[in-house]
């Protein structure tokens, strides 16, 4: 089992209290709070952050959300790439964490939702399996895969894959 390094464990951390947070909020609600709260840990750690619809960042590059690294105005670093897909279906899930996969970010964030845990996991296989089949894949690429079921009752679950 991989330890979730600091960055991961903080990601963790908050996506854990956002269930509790956001109850009877719609999707929406919940994609703004998620990328508020990482705007914050990013500009924490000396980023540039980019994401739509939030205050106080540099507006949607790429991905829903990521980190940037400069020095000057060149761009340096991706130390994070985020994706949320709120639509169950499995296309639309692995469609958004295809974007993660060909990223060279240090960090790649993929938040999705099922009903149930069991779902959660199989969604989990089935993403590490793209990893796997991906050529481009590298070692040492982190993913960290936060999967949000409400039966039997809410919470996020997270698996973390770094690749070897």
């Amino acid at each position: 089992m991989t330890t979730p390094d600091p960055i991961e464990q903080e990601i963790q951390k908050i996506l854990a209290a956002i269930p509790g947070e956001c109850k009877g909020l719609p999707d929406a609600e919940w994609t703004r709070r998620i990328k508020s709260k990482l705007r914050d840990l990013g500009k924490s750690k000396g980023f540039g952050v980019h994401a739509g619809g939030i205050e106080g960042t540099e507006g949607e590059w790429l991905f829903d959300l990521l980190w940037s690294e400069n020095q000057g105005t060149e761009f340096v670093d991706l130390p994070l790439a985020l994706e949320c897909e709120w639509q169950r279906s499995k296309d639309a899930i692995f469609h958004d964490f295809q974007k993660l996969v060909v990223a060279r970010a240090r960090h790649r964030v993929m938040i999705f939702q099922q009903e149930t845990e069991g779902k959660v996991r199989e969604m989990f296989e089935t993403l590490r399996r793209q990893v796997r089949d991906f050529k481009g894949t590298q070692k040492g690429d982190r993913y960290l895969l936060a999967g949000y079921s409400w039966k039997p009752a809410p919470k996020f679950d997270f698996d973390l894959l770094v690749t070897d």
